[in-house]
């Protein structure tokens, strides 16, 4: 359906910036909540990780080089695998999460991964 241009920027002209903060807010309120549940799911996948198939050298790897501000957008999934000595990225998240591991690798995915599995190693370590 062809758009009508000039009631295009009868909207447009008629919006105003003030009416945006309300809209800002609303997307910020769902993005936290999104964040939210996928770190959650992330650190459920990352202490099953942990206790079922990590290595000794991963862990120890991932508590010596984990900061808080490791991953960044478009990178997190492979900067994980990096910290953690893999080396493909594609086949280390692929053998946990199936092929559709793109769309879950988030950065707050990928932090709650982390901290799972952090959690899983801080409660063995001094066992080991």
């Amino acid at each position: 359906m062809p758009v009508n241009r000039r009631k295009a920027k009868w909207f447009m002209d008629s919006v105003e910036t003030s009416d945006l903060s309300e809209t800002v807010e609303r997307l910020k309120k769902s993005k936290a909540a999104e964040d939210a549940i996928q770190h959650s799911e992330g650190v459920i996948a990352g202490a099953l990780w942990a206790k079922k198939t990590a290595e000794y050298s991963q862990l120890s790897a991932l508590a010596e080089g984990r900061n808080v501000d490791d991953f960044r957008d478009g990178e997190a999934a492979a900067q994980f695998a990096e910290l953690i000595g893999e080396d493909t990225a594609d086949e280390f998240w692929f053998d946990i999460l199936d092929e559709n591991y793109n769309k879950k690798c988030t950065v707050a995915f990928i932090e709650g991964f982390a901290d799972g599995a952090l959690e899983v190693w801080r409660a063995v370590e001094p066992e080991l």
